[in-house]
């Protein structure tokens, strides 16, 4: 059986950030595409001016971590509800 899909569930955290690293490494060494998934709970977000999603923090690391531009680059995710139910 050949590795062909990745799919990392990322939040911004630091933890999240090195499930990431790995999930590249394994998506890299088995030439599989890596789709990163975000979901946020939008409705405590709905009141007011929010915080950037997480997606957009993601995609500014990955710009740092792995370059602009990046053939490589992983698809970025993003869904709203529970996290623990939607993942």
């Amino acid at each position: 059986m050949r590795l062909q899909h990745v799919v990392a569930a990322a939040d911004e955290s630091e933890v999240s950030r090195n499930a990431i690293r790995t999930a590249l490494a394994w998506a890299h060494r088995a030439s599989a595409r890596l789709t990163i998934l975000s979901v946020s709970n939008r409705k405590a977000l709905a009141t007011g001016e929010s915080p950037p999603s997480a997606v957009t923090t993601i995609e500014r690391w990955l710009t740092n971590e792995i370059g602009e531009g990046n053939a490589a680059a992983p698809r970025i995710a993003e869904a709203s509800g529970v996290p623990s139910i939607e993942i």
